[in-house]
């Protein structure tokens, strides 16, 4: 029998996991834009400091959302079958580390790859955090959360612009 003076004290702990999970991935996603979209506001940089052509960059652009879409229709499910977690915490990681190595070249086709990685692991990053969301709230909480989720991507715009 479950004793019912402890179950405050339960609820109040998995809340506490529950807030701190939410953040985490609030955090983590709003991080995944400060992968993606200072692209866009360095391009103008980039094209006259490289001598890049408007078609070159173009192809930057296809470089990042190909297989940013390619890899969601065909990986989708990795966070059901990897764990939501491990697949958001690779895919971050994998990313960040291509963008990081991406500022030190001067390498039009060496950049593409780089962009192509980027793109490649940004693409799981949504779908592992929506499982991980609905994985630790009640169906009730699921709108609630994933539209608190999806400001994430808005503050994570602003601040890498």
């Amino acid at each position: 029998a479950v004793n019912s003076t402890k179950m405050p004290f339960v609820c109040t702990r998995v809340r506490r996991y529950q807030i701190r999970m939410f953040l985490v991935t609030w955090g983590s996603y709003t991080a995944a834009y400060l992968l993606r979209k200072p692209m866009s506001v360095v391009k103008s940089d980039m094209q006259s400091e490289m001598n890049l052509t408007t078609s070159q960059l173009g192809w930057m652009d296809t470089a990042f959302l190909l297989p940013y879409a390619l890899v969601q229709l065909l990986f989708g499910a990795t966070a059901d079958k990897v764990g939501a977690r491990q697949t958001m915490g690779y895919c971050i990681l994998l990313s960040a580390a291509s963008m990081i190595s991406f500022g030190y070249w001067n390498n039009f086709h060496v950049m593409l790859v780089l962009l192509f990685i980027n793109g490649a692991f940004q693409s799981p990053i949504w779908a592992s955090a929506v499982k991980g969301i609905t994985a630790w709230f009640s169906p009730a909480e699921h709108s609630t959360m994933l539209g608190l989720l999806g400001t994430s991507a808005f503050v994570g715009g602003i601040i890498a612009t």
